[in-house]
């Protein structure tokens, strides 16, 4: 059998989950050859697809500045263009989020190539539900992969009964301890000496839809000693934006805004010495989260909206806290619960935090992937 597999980005977090993707199927589909395709490569990225014995490709995306959905057509019509030249009857796209619009497009051109897709978001906007259920029940899409069963029903839901089992939930994995750079945890861990405990921390870039100007407004009603460390890159909000939510956090909360780009093997670090992970997103992040599975394998008390996966995940699981999404008071109630009581709530959810752990672990990742894949392209 013969992949390729297509993500529009390849940076950290993307390649490494695509890399491991793609050695579940190496491993799980006997005589199977891969590609991987993307719009740009590192030269470090190119040399792990080797060693992988992954092919890997360069798509390039349209030069001239143009729409990004338009580009994203051109995109995907240069990809089915190469699979066809290149003799690849199985794509599989890594991101369908990103794609659902420039497939509706484009969806006569597949007839003929197998495809299916990893969706990691459920969509808000109309326009791309209509797309998503247009592509599944024409079978342009032949089977979806979403991480989380909450995703998983709401999805079959949408397209109907008789589409239900062409969706399938693979849990999104933790990757980051793969990738630790030891040196930089223990310069966090000395640079971080003297701060109150509990560490709380916030990770991720700045987006609205993260919600971190709400987290710190908050931090307002913060009333036991601790130390709220948001770090990631500076995006909708600046730094600017965050200092002036500072002005009433009290002294005793102490905040730390570490903005900027954080290599990927720097990433762990932070949750290393976090004690406890705070999610305070805001209901339309509909996804699954990267920060929630990096804390629960270190066993860190979780704090995250009482909504859609993440929400699901946290109850069905039993991780930790949850909140109503864009309610401060609410958010602070838990934030103040959580500092005062972080000793009981570890040892009340320590059990569950292992369970879950498991299902997380990236072996099972690459098992499930490889299956999928294997089960798919079988029915044919």
């Amino acid at each position: 059998m013969k992949f390729i597999f297509f993500d529009t980005s390849n940076d950290g977090h993307h390649f490494y989950y695509n890399l491991a993707a793609i050695q579940g199927v190496l491993s799980e589909a006997e005589n199977a050859t891969c590609s991987y395709a993307t719009t740009a490569m590192e030269p470090e990225q190119f040399e792990s697809l080797k060693q992988a014995g992954i092919t890997p490709v360069l798509i390039n995306p349209p030069r001239v500045r143009m729409p990004a959905v338009i580009g994203r057509v051109l995109t995907v019509w240069k990809l089915i263009r190469y699979c066809r030249s290149h003799g690849y009857d199985r794509l599989h796209l890594m991101y369908l989020d990103c794609l659902l619009l420039p497939l509706l497009l484009l969806w006569p051109l597949l007839r003929g190539l197998s495809c299916t897709a990893t969706m990691h978001w459920y969509p808000t906007r109309r326009s791309k539900v209509h797309a998503l259920s247009f592509l599944i029940r024409t079978g342009a899409i032949r089977r979806l992969i979403v991480h989380g069963e909450f995703t998983r029903r709401l999805t079959a839901a949408l397209v109907g009964e008789a589409y239900g089992d062409r969706i399938e939930s693979v849990l999104y994995p933790q990757l980051h301890p793969q990738h630790m750079n030891r040196e930089h945890t223990e310069r966090l861990r000395q640079r971080f000496t003297d701060f109150p405990r509990p560490f709380l921390l916030a990770f991720g870039g700045t987006r609205y839809d993260k919600g971190l100007d709400l987290l710190l407004q908050a931090a307002r009603f913060i009333e036991e000693p601790c130390t709220l460390i948001v770090a990631g890159k500076e995006e909708h909000f600046t730094r600017n934006d965050m200092e002036r939510l500072l002005t009433d956090v009290p002294d005793w909360c102490r905040v730390v805004l570490d903005l900027g780009f954080i290599a990927e093997e720097d990433v762990s670090g932070y949750f290393e010495i976090a004690d406890i992970v705070v999610l305070p997103y805001r209901r339309m992040f509909t996804g699954q989260s990267g920060p929630l599975t990096e804390a629960i394998v270190r066993q860190k008390l979780v704090i995250g909206p009482d909504h859609g996966e993440i929400g699901f995940t946290i109850r069905h699981y039993q991780l930790g806290l949850t909140f109503t999404p864009e309610n401060i008071g609410v958010l602070a109630s838990q934030l103040n619960q959580a500092v005062r009581n972080i000793g009981v709530l570890r040892e009340e959810l320590g059990s569950r935090q292992v369970a879950y752990r498991e299902l997380i672990q990236p072996n099972l990742f690459m098992k499930r992937y490889g299956s999928f894949m294997h089960a798919s392209f079988s029915r044919q």
